[in-house]
């Protein structure tokens, strides 16, 4: 499952239920919520990933992250002359960090979302 795909569901669960106004178990509800993520977690830790797509991820560069398997310092997941990184083990280039998750669907507004839209709004205001 891709974090896309359990946005999608969760959100069209959070849906179903706030449709049938439904009553729930809300420590079921999050036990299982928190099962389904960190199921997501183990899977995307597992992926495994070429040289690129774990320079990608990594932010450091295909040829480092190969001297690195080299060196012993991160485990070659796939074989002598091509090797694979599983992305659980790749290390994180501090200024590569980036958000990860996707867009989310239900747009949360930042205060400053909201100042900005309030300063520069076009609605006029009547002092009574």
């Amino acid at each position: 499952m891709t974090r896309t795909e359990f946005i999608g569901k969760w959100a069209q669960r959070a849906e179903e239920l706030g449709r049938l106004s439904a009553s729930v178990d809300g420590r079921r509800l999050i036990s299982e919520f928190l099962a389904e993520l960190e199921r997501l977690f183990r899977e995307e830790e597992s992926e495994i990933l070429t040289l690129e797509e774990a320079a990608q991820y990594s932010g450091y560069s295909a040829d480092h992250i190969a001297r690195s398997i080299r060196h012993g310092a991160i485990e070659n997941a796939g074989r002598v002359g091509r090797p694979r990184v599983r992305r659980g083990d790749l290390p994180r280039k501090p200024g590569a960090l980036r958000n990860e998750m996707p867009e989310p669907i239900l747009r949360v507004n930042t205060r400053r979302q909201i100042a900005q839209s309030v300063v520069t709004s076009t609605h006029e205001r009547h002092d009574g």
